[in-house]
């Protein structure tokens, strides 16, 4: 089983965002850091919820693996976990573990 951590950081005054994602074996052992910019980006909320979305994406470099994700955002979780489609509007993201190959669980970090 391997954990993923992903977080967003929006700077209103520029209107730009960073997003990072950290997969981690059990132990701690990190397997896989990114980080990304967004140059275009509408608030605090569609930075997390494109971090969680790549996290999923990162994941599905090892579908035969459990994955855990977990985000600081109760709002962007718990779209994920009811929709199957964009997340609120925000991003084109599915949570569907099909379209990802492996099982990923989602939870609030």
């Amino acid at each position: 089983m391997m954990k993923i951590n992903v977080d967003g950081a929006f700077i209103s005054s520029s209107g730009t965002a960073a997003v990072g994602v950290v997969i981690r074996y059990h132990n701690g052992q990190v397997k896989l850091a990114s980080w990304r910019l967004l140059r275009y980006c509408r608030d605090a909320k569609e930075a997390k919820a494109v971090a969680y979305c790549e996290g999923i994406a990162l994941a599905a470099q090892w579908p035969d693996i459990l994955m855990v994700l977990e985000t600081d955002s109760a709002m962007v979780a718990a779209k994920l976990k009811q929709c199957d489609g964009p997340i609120g509007g925000l991003v084109p993201c599915s949570r569907s573990t099909d379209k990802y190959g492996g099982a990923v669980e989602f939870g609030d970090g």
